[in-house]
Formats: C-alpha cells, sequence, structure tokens
C-alpha cells in the first residue's frame, strides 16, 4: 500500500490515473471504489485544497469523457465525481485544517442526520419512490435467488420507508472509511506509526454517545421510520469508534494478527449484527471508557 501511495503523491497525473483507474474497476468490484476516493483524500490531506481540487476536476472531467463516449451523455460523470469524489475532498481538507479525527467524524455524523431530515422535507413521498426503486432493482434478485413473493412483499414493504437513512448511512460510512484509509496512507508515508495511535485513541465524545443511544432507544420504543433512519447513520459512525475500540484491545492482549483476523471474518459472515454490536460498544464506550479500564488493569 505505501507504494501506491508514493505513486499517488508523484504528481498530478499519477493521482489522477489513480482516482481514475480505481473508480472505473468499481463498476465490477464495488469495493475498490474506496480506494480511488482514498487517493483523492491523500492528495488534500498532504497537499491541500488547490491540489486536491485539480485532481477531482481533473478525475471527473476524465470521467465525463468516457461517460460521453460510452453512454452518450456526460451527466454520469459529472454526477459521479459530485457524489463520489466532491464529500471525499470536503471531508480530507476538514480533517486537514482541524487535525482531528473525531472532530471530523463528529461533523460528519451530524450532517448525515441533517441530510435524512433534509430529505424528509425536501421528497415527501420518499418511501413510494425507494418502493418503485426497490421493486425494479432488488425484487427481480430476489426472486432469482427462489424467494417466496408473500417473503418479498414483507422484505420490500419494511424496507422502503427507511431507504433514504440506509443509503445516507451507507454513503457516510463508505465516505468515513475512505477518509480513513487516506490518513492511513498519509501515516505510512510521513508519519508512520501515527496513524495507529489516531485510529485506536478514537473518541467521538460523550454528546454524539447520548444523542446516538436516545436515537436508538427512540427507534426501538416507536418503530418510527424516522427514527431508524436517523438511528442507521449514527451507527454508521459509531461503528468506526467501536472498530477503534476493537484494534486497542486486541492489540493489548498480544495476538493482533489472530483476534483481527477472527473480528474481520465475522464482519463478512455476519454484517448487520457486527455492524450493531460494534456501534452500540463504540456508543457504550463514551461511558465506560474500555480502553482506559485495560490499561488501568493491564498497569495494576
Amino acid at each position: 500500500m505505501s507504494k501506491l501511495a508514493a505513486f499517488v503523491m508523484a504528481g498530478r497525473w499519477q493521482a489522477v490515473s489513480v482516482v481514475l483507474g480505481f473508480a472505473l474497476l468499481g463498476f465490477a468490484f464495488p469495493p475498490v471504489t474506496l480506494l480511488s476516493g482514498a487517493a483523492l483524500g491523500l492528495v488534500a490531506l498532504r497537499l491541500g485544497a488547490a491540489s486536491g481540487g485539480s485532481v477531482l476536476l481533473s478525475s471527473a472531467l476524465s470521467m465525463m469523457l468516457i461517460s460521453l463516449l460510452v453512454m452518450g451523455e456526460i451527466w454520469f460523470g459529472l454526477a459521479f465525481g459530485v457524489v463520489q469524489w466532491l464529500p471525499v475532498l470536503l471531508i480530507a481538507l476538514l480533517l486537514r485544517h482541524s487535525v482531528s479525527l473525531a472532530f471530523t467524524l463528529r461533523i460528519a455524523l451530524l450532517t448525515g442526520l441533517g441530510a435524512v431530515l433534509a430529505m424528509r422535507m425536501l421528497v415527501p413521498d420518499a418511501t413510494t419512490m425507494w418502493a418503485k426503486l426497490l421493486d425494479t432493482i432488488v425484487r427481480p434478485a430476489l426472486v432469482g435467488a427462489e424467494i417466496p413473493e408473500a417473503s418479498i412483499d414483507a422484505l420490500l414493504a419494511r424496507a422502503a420507508p427507511v431507504m433514504s437513512g440506509g443509503f445516507i448511512a451507507a454513503l457516510l460510512l463508505s465516505l468515513a472509511l475512505t477518509l480513513i484509509l487516506a490518513r492511513w496512507w498519509q501515516a505510512l508515508l510521513y508519519n508512520r506509526g501515527g496513524f495507529r495511535d489516531e485510529f485506536t485513541g478514537l473518541q467521538l465524545g460523550y454528546p454524539m454517545a447520548v444523542l446516538a443511544l436516545v436515537l436508538a432507544a427512540g427507534a426501538i420504543l416507536t418503530h418510527a421510520p424516522l427514527a431508524i433512519e436517523l438511528t442507521l447513520v449514527a451507527a454508521a459512525v459509531f461503528f468506526l469508534q467501536g472498530m477503534a475500540v476493537t484494534h486497542a484491545v486486541i492489540a493489548a492482549s498480544g495476538h493482533a494478527t489472530l483476534w483481527l483476523f477472527g473480528v474481520y471474518g465475522l464482519l463478512m459472515l455476519a454484517l448487520p449484527h457486527m455492524l450493531a454490536g460494534l456501534s452500540l460498544m463504540g456508543a457504550l464506550d463514551a461511558f465506560a471508557n474500555f480502553r482506559a479500564r485495560l490499561a488501568d488493569k493491564r498497569d495494576s
């Protein structure tokens, strides 16, 4: 990874080639899209707005040209730049100026919650919109998996009212992971070992944790779609604090490789349950301070 990061930092067009190349590969294998955003984030973190903006503009223009050649119009390429790359540039610049991963993620969380509320106001009939999209995109895949029609109807009916929050939460988690990857690359090149301390010490703070737990309690007690959507957004960010706690605890155990392999294996096998569990642990850490307790126990 350090060689890839070094290539990104070798010049503007090297960075553009990585940003654009991994974006195109992402259409076949979506997870590699994170590498595209991370390359842009690395440039912005290290060199600032001018260089980051230049890479973004060059990548977006290239994507628009590809879109024109393949699809006969530029709008897909333009939308990709605005939705996929512009948020990465903005959050990377926020981290560059604040020099605080925790502060940056708090702002991202509040922005995500605001986006859910804005979506509710701007698209009053969002449930109907999502129901049509799910019926068009998701239903054929479920039918192909030979799931009973009644079960598909029930699943889509439950999903449609909370899809705005789910979509924003997914975008926010992807953005946060992209930023963390860019920060790791920056540390590999310019501050080796610094990222580990920054990430394992991540603490979003008591007020954010209270907000997240209140939202979760409201979702559980009322089953209101808005409360569920807001909880999904909060969970996306507190999942990262849960992972930070997990990494810190495992590192202290002395069996990091083995235990991390198990954690990430469980993430792949039981993703929803692990996301929920790690998000809850992240929120509770604001009160229990698991890492400090572990340090006190180790020192005693």
